[in-house]
């Protein structure tokens, strides 16, 4: 991993930090919508294959189907997109599958963020994942790949005495080369908004 940055890397990397702000941005706003409007039921849900806004065809963050599972104080997200993940990105390429998650609890609510990334422009590209509760330090949890499936675990107490789960699913990627943005995509699921179910602990995650 380089240890500085050239003029073209910082621009590649103020161009995934807009991504990244504006992700951010639209979880701010569906999350206000929680409070006016009453998700549906699912902990599975799916979506339209090729409804993602792209330039270009970036098909692994065109989300297809998603499922949510909770094992006492663990959230299993898993994501399928349309095309299989690599092992690796190209180089220049970044890519990020992001759920905004929502913990209602007793005369409380929580609201997390578990995303996983894999990132060619300023690392190896290689997918990880991390977790956060929206305005804290992110942390480093386990993930999964097989094919057009992604899994992450986010440890999270909460689930422990969660009432309802509501859940929201975004992706998205760049690919650039030198300082020009050559496909750039983004997908949401549901495109309804958030979906919601009160959690059943699982025997096995």
């Amino acid at each position: 991993m380089r240890t500085s940055l050239s003029s073209k890397g910082q621009s590649k990397v103020i161009g995934i930090v807009i991504v990244i702000i504006a992700i951010f941005i639209g979880a701010i706003a569906i999350l206000y919508t929680f409070y006016i409007t009453e998700p549906p039921t699912l902990t599975e849900l799916e979506d339209p294959e090729g409804d993602a806004g792209f330039i270009g065809d970036p098909g692994i963050i065109d989300i297809t189907s998603a499922k949510m599972e909770v094992n006492e104080e663990e959230l299993k997200i898993t994501i399928n997109v349309r095309e299989s993940v690599p092992e690796h990105l190209n180089d220049g390429e970044y890519a990020q599958w992001l759920a905004m998650v929502i913990i209602l609890q007793e005369g409380e609510i929580r609201a997390y963020e578990v995303y996983m990334e894999m990132n060619s422009t300023t690392g190896q590209g290689e997918l990880v994942g991390y977790f956060r509760e929206l305005g804290e330090q992110e942390e480093s949890c386990t993930v999964e790949y097989d094919g057009n499936s992604l899994t992450i675990f986010a440890p999270l107490e909460e689930l422990q005495s969660a009432k309802e789960i509501q859940y929201y699913i975004e992706a998205a990627f760049e690919e650039w080369s030198g300082d020009e943005l050559l496909t750039y995509g983004i997908d949401y699921a549901p495109d309804e908004g958030f979906q919601s179910f009160q959690p059943q602990m699982n025997d096995e995650v």
